[in-house]
């Protein structure tokens, strides 16, 4: 299940969108909106689980090389290459930061992969600042902007 939060008012999720090539790019202050997308823990896990095990089993690969391990790959070899539900229940706050700082694109990405075209969405979500994982959720923070490129109309319904 998810919601989503634009500029404190509860929106349609099918009005949001993520444009997977601009993700994380800076908005500019006069069209940023905060927003808050929250995610339940099974959603996380069927949408991301793979990519996220991939990334771990990759890291985990790289740890036969005698170079000293260090950033993510340390704190990684050292929770034992934890799965992701495993890390959401027993490591909130590693995978709340590893989201935030190392995969923030894939993760929203993977998020929003069958929510269809951004640019067909009123709300594009192009940050995430913020992830706090709690017992049945996961809480994104970010900007967002109105998408411009949409003449304020879907199927002839007026959006604003």
């Amino acid at each position: 299940m998810k919601t989503c939060k634009v500029n404190n008012n509860f929106v349609d999720f099918s009005l949001v969108g993520v444009d997977f090539h601009a993700f994380g790019r800076a908005l500019a202050d006069e069209y940023a909106i905060p927003y808050s997308l929250t995610i339940s823990l099974g959603d996380v896990t069927s949408r991301f689980g793979s990519y996220y095990q991939d990334f771990v089993d990759r890291e985990s690969e790289d740890e036969g090389f005698q170079e000293e391990l260090q950033g993510w790959a340390l704190l990684l070899k050292e929770t034992g290459y934890l799965s992701l539900d495993a890390m959401l229940s027993t490591q909130p706050n590693l995978i709340a930061k590893l989201l935030v700082e190392e995969m923030p694109n894939e993760f929203m990405g993977y998020i929003f992969i069958d929510n269809g075209p951004a640019l067909s969405k009123k709300y594009i979500l192009q940050t995430l600042v913020g992830v706090e994982v709690t017992a049945s959720d996961v809480i994104c923070t970010g900007m967002a902007f109105v998408n411009p490129s949409l003449s304020q109309k879907i199927n002839g319904v007026r959006l604003d």
